[in-house]
């Protein structure tokens, strides 16, 4: 069925396919005392339990931290949530969206004057989980080391502020708060597209000697005394190159 009541071919859900493949599964009904104690079982000779209930939502059918830990002392339980096992917010549910809205994502996705953006997929979700991977990873490590395993603490909001990388320290740096760049960027030279009916073109360059060929191509050099976007700061390097892409 597709998001528009259609029918299709196949059963199959793509999303499930996509977030679920090469995966064995069991189907258990944790509420009961058979289904609790098969995950216990389980517990008991695997290496790492990962888990996205509400905070203390496994407490009460005996699967948290605490008490898997004593069944199973190596046991590495990653705990994924939206605002992580502490503080102000860490009781809400946290959602793809939702994070991506008050992790700033949203705020700097789209045309410059227009309206914050989602992204295009789940980017908080999937950045979180391979954020979630590198935690399991180093806590394999430390296991080697002590034979003992962790409570790992993963946040889907630490893990959207972390990948806005330099916007957020633009901040810091600047005072201001950064704005949407649309094509553009500010950490490279502004990347303005054309579209010509069958694809969409647009040079980008970062650096001085990347800059200079885009210079050389584009026939500027002469224009600019060999030194072209000297000092013109990123918005005037924008008025420079902007007339010769339309």
């Amino acid at each position: 069925m597709t998001m528009d009541g259609h029918r299709t071919d196949t059963e199959d859900a793509a999303y499930f396919g996509a977030a679920n493949r090469n995966k064995e599964s069991i189907t258990l009904d944790i509420g009961t005392a058979q289904g609790a104690d098969v995950v216990r079982q389980l517990v008991s000779r695997c290496d790492i339990l990962v888990e996205n209930f509400k905070v203390g939502g496994l407490k009460k059918y005996g699967l948290d931290y605490e008490s898997l830990q004593a069944i199973n002392p190596a046991l590495i339980y990653c705990s994924i949530t939206g605002f992580g096992q502490t503080g102000p917010y860490a009781s809400r549910p946290g959602y793809d969206f939702m994070i991506q809205g008050l992790g700033g994502l949203m705020s700097l996705t789209g045309e410059p004057g227009g309206e914050p953006q989602k992204a295009g997929v789940a980017v908080a979700d999937v950045m979180t989980g391979m954020y979630a991977t590198v935690a399991v990873l180093a806590a394999v490590v430390e296991r080697h080391r002590s034979g003992l395993g962790q409570h790992l603490d993963i946040a889907l909001l630490d893990c959207q502020v972390a990948m806005m990388a330099n916007q957020n320290m633009n901040y810091l740096c600047t005072g201001q708060a950064p704005q949407r760049p649309g094509a553009g960027s500010r950490g490279y030279s502004s990347r303005a597209h054309q579209y010509d009916g069958t694809g969409l073109s647009g040079p980008t360059s970062a650096g001085a000697r990347f800059a200079s060929g885009l210079a050389d191509r584009a026939g500027w050099q002469a224009a600019f005394g060999g030194q072209p976007f000297a000092f013109v700061g990123y918005a005037g390097a924008v008025s420079q190159c902007a007339p010769a892409f339309g």
